[in-house]
């Protein structure tokens, strides 16, 4: 399955190495096709940057050795993007329309404006949802 991994998701995994998202990470890179987009790299640059200078390092290191497929949205029409005005956060809008054009099956995120949405494709779940699903299927 392809899973759009949001940048929250990413922070926790790289922070907290022996946490259940870490878990999750470890998981989800063995056995599903990683999505992230530049939006989400650039996100994550820019809270390391601001709250954890001393772990530039290890972003940098995280995302190297992580296999990821990377979207960039910036070309994508801005009618496509009206569909989602009912995002109460319109900061995330970059992350839920990546989600969508990449065509993933789920949206993984611990965001609580996103965990909200009913969406068809791609489903939002938070990690250990989706872990708990994935693992209960196999």
């Amino acid at each position: 399955m392809r899973l759009f991994i949001d940048t929250n998701v990413i922070i926790s995994a790289i922070l907290f190495p022996n946490s259940s998202v870490a878990e999750f990470m470890r998981y989800a890179i063995a056995w599903h096709t990683l999505v992230i987009s530049q939006y989400v790299v650039d996100e994550l640059y820019a809270v390391f940057e601001r709250k954890f200078p001393n772990q530039i390092e290890t972003l940098e290191t995280f995302l190297i050795e992580l296999s990821y497929e990377l979207v960039d949205i910036d070309n994508i029409e801005p009618a496509s993007r009206d569909d989602l005005t009912f995002l109460r956060d319109q900061a995330d809008l970059p992350i839920v329309i990546a989600a969508i054009y990449s065509q993933c099956d789920y949206l993984i995120t611990g965001d609580k404006d996103i965990l909200t949405l009913e969406l068809n494709s791609p489903k939002v779940m938070s990690p250990a949802a989706f872990y708990a699903f994935d693992t209960d299927e196999n």
